[in-house]
């Protein structure tokens, strides 16, 4: 939060609700960097709620340079979500109220968002170790300044709100700053309506995810395109957006197009790529894995020993070894290693591949080690979302942990 009046709202009403049943919040103060009374403003903010009795927690982040909107709101909830895991909570609340959730339905539409998009920001939602709740999207921001007022606590505004971003422009046009006018209550029915109508999509999704898509700790998957095909395309393009989103290891939606031209290409028979990924035909099933081409370039291992590497795998390893992709080495260790020889080419080369210098010491997704910092290493497969929230461990134990040698999926 930053002083806001929707945060001092729920941090004043989740404190009320959460110690009526023996529980406590922590309050986490976020200065975001991007004015220069930021700080001035969360200190502000983090005395009125210790005044209140409150925990408070101040974070900062410091963005390097002119941002788009959208990288410094994922920056923010990235820094909120892993501080609130870091505190041992499993619930993030989160204030957007009635008038964000009709803001959002219009920005969506605009960038050309279907039924699922419209129902816009979920009650709740998995965001990594934490789960993401917003319990106002019900409530008028008029009322959550009554509530204030009523507390006798005062609040900051944030001049970027009224500053020339798209928000801020469909906010001035719907014209109703207390949230409770016709228009933006027809908005909120609109998004209810719609993630009614999202729900029941994402029921059918993750059934065929768990029917059609093993997802495998190396960072690929294997996948039924028959199933998958037969499916109809509002339920087959979501299966494949998930599965690229996590293979992928995009933080963001892949855009429906490109996964609706690729969808088309599978129903014809046709291998493909798409956003970072690469699908190509075995005997038994297909092969989605990242695409070479695609992998992130290599970085050192900082003093903390851990590190996220293409989007997609949690580095635990010693500092100062370089994590990179295996590349033109996963030949050699082909022929070296019996679990690299388990592996089809095009899997190994993407792999996260810990170096000494020029010395490969570890590729620890395949279990190969060369022994020389006694076994510390370790490399998971942690998308930015998991591919569905209720589906994922059946889709992981429907296939097993390795591709074996020889089998329907060529190397």
């Amino acid at each position: 939060m930053s002083g806001g009046p929707d945060s001092l709202a729920l941090a004043l009403l989740a404190r009320e609700w959460v110690a009526s049943r023996g529980g406590q919040v922590l309050a986490l103060v976020l200065d975001h960097g991007v004015r220069q009374a930021a700080a001035t403003e969360a200190a502000l903010a983090e005395a009125w709620l210790a005044a209140r009795g409150i925990v408070v927690r101040r974070l900062a982040l410091r963005p390097a340079g002119p941002r788009p909107a959208e990288a410094l709101r994922a920056e923010r909830l990235a820094a909120l979500a892993d501080a609130a895991a870091e505190a041992g909570c499993l619930h993030l609340l989160l204030a957007h109220h009635r008038g964000d959730q009709a803001e959002t339905v219009l920005v969506r539409r605009l960038r050309g968002s279907h039924a699922g998009g419209l129902a816009a920001m979920a009650p709740s939602r998995p965001a990594g170790r934490v789960r993401l709740v917003r319990p106002l999207l019900g409530v008028s921001p008029g009322a959550l300044r009554d509530a204030l007022r009523s507390a006798g606590q005062p609040w900051i505004v944030d001049p970027s709100n009224a500053a020339g971003s798209v928000r801020a422009r469909l906010r001035a046009a719907l014209a109703d700053q207390a949230g409770e006018g016709v228009g933006v209550r027809a908005l909120a029915e609109v998004a209810a309506a719609a993630a009614v109508a999202r729900a029941a999509a994402a029921r059918a999704r993750d059934r065929l995810l768990a029917e059609a898509v093993a997802l495998l700790p190396q960072g690929c998957a294997r996948l039924d395109v028959a199933r998958l095909v037969a499916a109809d395309d509002t339920t087959a393009t979501a299966v494949l957006a998930a599965l690229l989103r996590a293979i992928g290891g995009h933080a963001q939606p892949v855009r429906t197009a490109r996964v609706e031209a690729l969808l088309a290409r599978l129903r014809n028979g046709a291998a493909g790529t798409a956003a970072g990924c690469l699908l190509r035909p075995g005997r038994g099933a297909w092969l989605v894995c990242r695409e070479p081409a695609a992998v992130a370039g290599p970085a050192i291992v900082p003093p903390d020993g851990r590190l996220r590497w293409d989007g997609r795998w949690q580095v635990e390893a010693p500092p100062g070894l370089t994590v990179g992709a295996l590349g033109g080495e996963a030949a050699a260790l082909a022929r070296a290693d019996r679990h690299a020889r388990a592996w089809p080419r095009v899997v190994l080369v993407t792999l996260p591949a810990l170096r000494d210098g020029a010395t490969l010491v570890a590729v620890p997704p395949i279990g190969y080690d060369a022994g020389r910092f006694g076994g510390t290493m370790r490399a998971v497969f942690r998308p930015p979302q998991p591919v569905a929230a209720s589906a994922t461990g059946r889709v992981a134990a429907s296939g097993g942990p390795a591709l074996a040698p020889g089998s329907a999926i060529p190397s």
